[in-house]
This record gives C-alpha cells, sequence and structure tokens, in this order.
C-alpha cells in the first residue's frame, strides 16, 4: 500500500494504472465522494463496496492502492515525456462529449492536435491500392493545415502518418499499450519523426502491453479527438469499424473509401456506406464534407449565343410551320435548369416534372425571368411542368388559329 498523494494529477495516474479500474469507476467515486478522489482513495473497502457499480472486488483495490505512483512519475520524466490531465492548459476540449473520457494522457512531442484534426485509419492488411490512398489523402490534408490521427499500426495508419510528414504537416498516433513500448517494432524510426511534427499519446501506464481491450479504448480516443474518420480498406471485424461507431456516437462526421467488390479488404468499408457513412473518391469530398472545400477551376461559359440556361430563341432555326407543328406536336419539358439550379429561390423542373429548390447561389447563368427554366420558353409552358398554375388558352385562341379544313 503507497501512500495517498496530495496532487489531483498524481491521484488520477495511481486509479489510472489500478486493475481493474477505469474511467466509468472513477466516475462513481467522484460522484459518491462529491469530487474529491483522496477522499475515496482514503475510504474503507467496505464503504466503497457499498457504491453502485464497484463490487466488493474492485473495492478492495482501490483500498490497496497498490501501486508505486511516485516511480511511475519519476519514469516519466526520465524518458522525457509528461502527463497531461484535465483541467492542464493542453487537454482536448475534445474529450468532453465522452461519457468516459480517459483519466491521464502520457505525451510525447511537440503538442497535442487542436480542433483541426482528421483521422484516417483502416486495415493492418491493406493492398498497395489503399496504402497509396491513405498516403496521398494524409499528404493534402496535412498540407491543408489539418492534424493526421491515426494509430501506428501496420499498413493504413503507417501509411496516414508518412503522407503527413511528407507534407510537413503534423500528426499523432493514439498507442494501445504503454507510451514507452512500441508496437510494431519497425514503427521506430516512423515515431522518432513524429516526434518534432506532432506526437505520441496514451492512456495506459508505461509497460502495460496491448491486448484485445486496450485497442477499443484506444479508439474512442481517436475518434474523440477528430471532426471527421476516413475509412479506408476495412474488413468486416476490423478494428476501424469499432472507430467508426464511436464516431457515430460522438456526432463525427464519417467517411468511408469505396473499393473492390470482391474484395475482403473493402468490405468493411461497403457496410459503413450501405449504412449511412460518406462515400469519398478524394480530398476535395471530405473538405467539403468539412465544411472547407478548396477552389476549384470555374467551368467556361457557354457562346454569347447562349441565353440564360438554353439557347435563345434567336439562336433556334426557324420554319414557316414551326407554330403549327407546336400547336398539334406534344409539348416537351423545359429542360432542367443546370448550371445554374442553386440559385436562391429558383425552382427547377427536373426530368420527372418534380421540383427542387436550393439555399446557395452558384453565381452562374441566371434562370430566364426567375421561371427556373431555359430562356425562351414560355412561363406558363415552366409553370404547368411544375404544377404551379393551369394554364388556358386565351378567348380568341380559335379565332387565330382555325382548325385546318378538311379535304372534301
Amino acid at each position: 500500500m503507497f501512500p495517498i498523494p496530495a496532487d489531483p494529477l498524481a491521484q488520477r495516474l495511481l486509479l489510472n494504472a489500478l486493475p481493474g479500474v477505469g474511467p466509468a469507476t472513477v466516475r462513481r467515486l467522484r460522484d459518491a465522494f462529491g469530487g474529491d478522489l483522496a477522499a475515496a482513495l482514503r475510504a474503507r473497502p467496505a464503504e466503497l463496496a457499498r457504491i453502485k457499480g464497484v463490487g466488493t472486488r474492485l473495492a478492495a483495490t482501490v483500498a490497496a492502492r497498490d501501486f508505486d505512483w511516485a516511480a511511475e512519475l519519476a519514469r516519466v520524466e526520465a524518458l522525457g515525456f509528461r502527463v497531461v490531465a484535465d483541467g492542464a492548459p493542453d487537454w482536448p476540449l475534445a474529450f468532453a462529449p465522452l461519457w468516459d473520457p480517459p483519466l491521464v494522457l502520457y505525451a510525447e512531442g511537440a503538442a497535442l492536435p487542436g480542433e483541426r484534426a482528421v483521422a484516417i485509419v483502416g486495415s493492418r492488411h491493406c493492398t498497395a491500392y489503399g496504402a497509396g490512398l491513405a498516403r496521398r489523402f494524409a499528404r493534402e490534408l496535412a498540407a491543408a493545415g489539418w492534424w493526421i490521427v491515426s494509430g501506428l499500426a501496420r499498413g493504413i495508419d503507417t501509411a496516414a502518418h508518412e503522407g503527413a510528414l511528407d507534407a510537413d504537416g503534423r500528426t499523432v498516433a493514439v498507442l494501445g499499450h504503454g507510451l514507452d513500448l512500441t508496437y510494431p517494432p519497425e514503427g521506430r524510426a516512423l515515431r522518432a519523426r513524429m516526434r518534432e511534427r506532432g506526437g505520441v499519446l496514451s492512456e495506459f501506464p508505461l509497460g502495460r502491453p496491448a491486448d484485445r481491450q486496450s485497442f477499443p479504448q484506444r479508439n474512442r480516443i481517436v475518434a474523440a479527438l477528430v471532426r471527421a474518420v476516413v475509412v479506408i480498406e476495412t474488413d468486416v471485424d476490423g478494428g476501424s469499424l469499432i472507430t467508426a461507431r464511436f464516431a457515430g456516437d460522438l456526432g463525427k462526421t464519417l467517411c468511408a473509401v469505396p473499393g473492390r467488390v470482391d474484395s475482403p479488404a473493402s468490405r468493411g468499408c461497403h457496410a459503413l456506406l450501405r449504412d449511412g457513412a460518406t462515400l469519398v473518391t478524394g480530398v476535395d469530398d471530405i473538405l467539403r464534407e468539412l465544411g472547407e472545400a478548396r477552389d476549384l477551376a470555374a467551368l467556361p461559359l457557354p457562346p454569347s449565343t447562349r441565353g440564360g440556361c438554353g439557347r435563345s430563341p434567336a439562336a433556334r432555326p426557324t420554319t414557316p410551320n414551326r407554330s403549327r407543328r407546336r400547336r398539334t406536336a406534344p409539348r416537351r419539358r423545359p429542360r432542367p435548369c443546370s448550371p445554374c439550379w442553386k440559385s436562391a429561390g429558383c425552382y427547377c423542373a427536373d426530368r420527372t416534372g418534380g421540383t427542387r429548390r436550393a439555399d446557395q447561389r452558384c453565381g452562374t447563368l441566371p434562370c430566364a425571368g426567375g421561371t427556373g427554366v431555359a430562356s425562351g420558353w414560355p412561363a406558363t409552358q415552366s409553370r404547368r411542368a411544375l404544377g404551379l398554375a393551369r394554364t388556358s388558352r386565351p378567348a380568341d385562341h380559335h379565332a387565330r388559329h382555325p382548325a385546318p379544313k378538311s379535304a372534301a
């Protein structure tokens, strides 16, 4: 049994290292003792066992305090790491929505990720195509000023970190084991590069090996730190789907990259797309979901002989029987106002006769007369296609357009 620390950070460090005690248990202890963790550490086992969700086994573990927190802090300092907790200036505000935020974070490197962060995750057994996409996405996002967050695992994670570093961007890895360990071993060189352009994080005490439980815990931190999660190549039982589920629960943007329909490496992405994830094929799709689409080259304007969204009446060929052919042939539907259907207040007829309305102005080729159809089409015809009004023939229609006389 080690002494109770007076420093709140050391109290959290002690509780975080006790076996079976996690953020949910510590939350129950804080609620039971009015937020005073020192009082919870001083309590007797019988008193702790009466707390709902604690039980006798965890109560005995907390009361025993079998962890040398002073030696842990000394080793952290010797390795050049640091420990941060809630209330520290660099504690990520993104952890606020988590019901079970980490008690502490062991950190190595220059800084923690800010608000502009995107996670790129995927399979350890990825294809060359998937690794190339992850590296390109990370490189372009990092060049645009976004943090790249991943897990330093083989495959997609490694490619994402390398892509961010190639662009001199910032990247951070969240580990599923103690910060003094590196897995896989070949990631040591990449981790050394990341110290200068980001960092490495872990919520687990030093020396804690990875297991089946630690990686799902790690994935919730990855999802909480970012604004969007991009999944590239994962199977239906991959750990990336756990990250995707956390992202959905936290209301983060979830994107998936489609792949070959006969590839097991893409079955997880296809399942996400089927369940509502956003399909992305490039960085522009990701930035558009985040509201920061890059400027694209404007489409060339049509020739001046065109008016509005379609051909002007002067540019149309005319024939002597044009009016009669219009009278006898069925009316064509108006063409949709495709170049400017985003104009505010513009109701455009689609090819099925329905309507659609947009909220933004695209700034190209306004509709003729505000009818939402190609210039030169009668307004009454567009209103008929939209179902806005019933048109009727004028009273002198038959006088001005007599029916042709039948041959006697």
